[in-house]
């Protein structure tokens, strides 16, 4: 999960390739961001492999950080088809998480 995003928006990924994207928003001196990192990387990988990784260094790419608008880290933004579904800050309830990416798989049926 370690790449950074450029500072422009969502153009560089073409949904139709790509309809499943989950960033994370993070910062080096973050101990919820390095904790829940791992558990976060392992469930998308081991229940919705079709979910694309990135994440964000905000200490590195406060302009990317702004155009989301996030203001608070960490962040969890995942987008459907180019548009938000979802977004979680602070502490996580993977329970939720999952929840929602089923639910959203149901419309979609991105998994």
């Amino acid at each position: 999960m370690e790449c950074n995003l450029a500072s422009s928006n969502m153009a560089g990924y073409d949904f139709e390739i790509i309809n499943a994207l989950l960033i994370w928003f993070s910062g080096p001196d973050c101990r919820i961001c390095h904790d829940l990192k791992p558990k976060i990387a392992t469930l998308i990988a081991e229940s919705f492999p079709r979910i694309t990784l990135q994440e964000v260094n905000c200490s590195l790419s406060h302009e990317t950080a702004a155009q989301y608008q996030v203001f608070i880290i960490p962040t969890l933004l995942i987008f459907f088809d180019g548009a938000e579904f979802i977004r979680k800050s602070r502490n996580c309830r993977f329970n939720g998480l999952m929840q929602h990416i089923i639910l959203n798989d149901q419309f979609m049926g991105i998994m």
